[in-house]
C-alpha cells in the first residue's frame, strides 16, 4: 500500500531524485543533500508523496513529480500493527515510506484522524516541510 490522497487539496511540484535509488509511486519522501529520498522511521520535513516509480537501475537525477499536501490534506495509508479508533488524535511513526507503525510514537511523523479498518488509517503528515511555494 502507499500514501493515497483521501481528501483535501494537494498540488504537484518537481524535485530531483537521487541516482540509483528505488522509489515506489505513493512513497512519502523528504529532501536530503542531492535530492529526494524515501521517508523512514527517523525522517522529518517531508515534502510529499512521490507520483512515479523509479528503480535502482535509473542512474539519473531527473526531477520527479511529488504530490505536495496542504494543511487540510488527509491521506489513506497502511498500518503495520492493529489500528483502533482510540488512536484517533495520536501521533505515530513511519515503518517505511508507505507504512505507519501503530506501536511507535516518536518521532511524531503522522497524526491519525480516522480509521478505515484495522490496517488502514487516515492521517495528516505532521513532520512536513515548508518548501512549497503554493
Amino acid at each position: 500500500m502507499a500514501f493515497k490522497l483521501w481528501k483535501g487539496r494537494a498540488h504537484i511540484e518537481w524535485y530531483p531524485k537521487l541516482a540509483s535509488t528505488a522509489y515506489t509511486n505513493g512513497d512519502l519522501v523528504h529532501l536530503v543533500a542531492g535530492g529526494l529520498t524515501v521517508a523512514d522511521a527517523t525522517s522529518v520535513d517531508h515534502v510529499g508523496v512521490i507520483q512515479q516509480t523509479f528503480t535502482t537501475s535509473d542512474t539519473t537525477t531527473a526531477e520527479a513529480p511529488v504530490l505536495v499536501p496542504h494543511d487540510e490534506t488527509v491521506w489513506e495509508v497502511e498500518f503495520a500493527d492493529t489500528l483502533t479508533s482510540s488512536m484517533i488524535g495520536q501521533f505515530h511513526t513511519l515503518t517505511d515510506g508507505n507504512t505507519v507503525n501503530a506501536a511507535a510514537t516518536n518521532p511524531e511523523q503522522v497524526c491519525v484522524v480516522g480509521v478505515v479498518n484495522s490496517t488502514l488509517g487516515l492521517v495528516k503528515i505532521n513532520e512536513q516541510a515548508n518548501y512549497s511555494s503554493t
